[in-house]
């Protein structure tokens, strides 16, 4: 399981290293140093803000509250050790793939899944259109690991470790709090939420709590993200799947347009392709995680600018197992896997180029 999960996660870099080097070509930086390159084409977007957080704390701009603060302090302590903060992310991204990767099949291997399709799972989470963030310096990387973990240890019945990833999940993403209600499903299944078990589902908001504290210590509200989301990122709390219902509506009546491709029509597949998967593997997926796929749907679904949604679905690592199980044809998962790749290549170099990849 480690070995595939490593070689995986070489592979993926390794391509989007590539894809690097050619993004510096084609601006005719490649006399660049590679140190140049590196931090001129791979830390855009969020990647400035984390970096930006780890080195000065959340004061330096108003927007940083916005952000959780389990993934900066990660690359503080790590980039201490590193002396870098950019190859303390690339540290991480790597640890944290492998880890991913490690969970995921363990995860199927618990649920008797076969070999192959524990493999192809590891693919189809490796090469998902938008999965070149979790090599980025974002917290999807590590938020993905402490969700993978939280299914990990619960389907090993290892009660502590899961709550200690599902507090940490909580405290990178505000979807991760979608996991309280999956662990207390997976507790009422085993006829445990009368027993000191319990607790160790009670704990798990504490990690968006810590949240909250941050925006408290920092801005004096605990509850300043809010305001901070709309005033700064135009985002606001809607009637769910409010937006979803208006981007179809515009896939048939608007006019074609790369602003309507990219703002609206992909966020509108990035909700359906989830909510497709999820129905089809309705009878192989066990409750909790169908729980906490539904939750982070759901949450979503609430956000008034979908525009990040193809990169916010990535931890519905469900619809990858489903992925699995549908592609059992050769035929079919090459096909599935070709179309993966080349989103992934072309959504990937986008970014490289500085262009907006959700």
């Amino acid at each position: 399981m480690w070995k595939n999960s490593i070689l995986t996660a070489i592979y993926v870099r390794f391509g989007l290293f590539i894809l690097l080097i050619l993004g510096a070509r084609s601006y005719n930086d490649s006399h660049n140093s590679i140190q140049t390159i590196f931090y001129q084409y791979y830390v855009r977007w969020d990647a400035i803000a984390f970096l930006r957080i780890a080195a000065h704390g959340f004061n330096t701009d108003v927007g940083d509250i916005g952000h959780f603060p389990v993934y900066p302090i990660m690359l503080r302590i790590v980039g201490f050790v590193a002396q870098d903060l950019a190859v303390a992310a690339f540290i991480i991204g790597f640890v944290s793939a492998v880890a991913s990767g490690f969970f995921l099949q363990e995860i199927m291997r618990n649920m008797r899944f076969t070999e192959g399709e524990n493999d192809r799972a590891l693919l189809f989470m490796s090469f998902f259109p938008t999965a070149f963030f979790l090599a980025l310096p974002y917290s999807d990387t590590v938020f993905m690991t402490f969700v993978l973990g939280t299914f990990y240890f619960m389907s090993e019945k290892k009660w502590a470790p899961m709550s200690i990833m599902a507090i940490l999940a909580g405290a990178c993403r505000i979807q991760g709090i979608a996991l309280f209600p999956a662990i207390l499903a997976q507790l009422w299944q085993l006829n445990l939420l009368r027993t000191k078990k319990m607790i160790w589902a009670l704990v798990v908001p504490s990690g968006t709590g810590l949240y909250l504290f941050n925006n408290w210590v920092n801005r004096g509200d605990p509850f300043f993200f809010l305001g901070l989301q709309q005033d700064k990122f135009y985002h606001h709390i809607i009637f769910p799947f409010q937006e979803l219902l208006t981007n179809i509506k515009m896939f048939f009546v608007g006019e074609p347009s790369s602003y309507k491709t990219l703002y609206l029509d992909m966020p509108m597949f990035a909700y359906l392709v989830p909510m497709i998967l999820l129905f089809l593997g309705r009878k192989i997926l066990p409750l909790p995680q169908q729980i906490f796929s539904w939750s982070v749907v759901f949450m979503l679904s609430m956000a008034s600018f979908g525009v990040s949604m193809p990169r916010y679905v990535l931890v519905i690592f469900p619809m990858y197992i489903v992925l699995a199980r549908l592609t059992e044809n050769k035929n079919v998962f090459r096909a599935t896997m070709t179309f993966s790749v080349s989103l992934f290549s072309f959504f990937a170099t986008r970014y490289f180029l500085g262009l907006w990849a959700f």
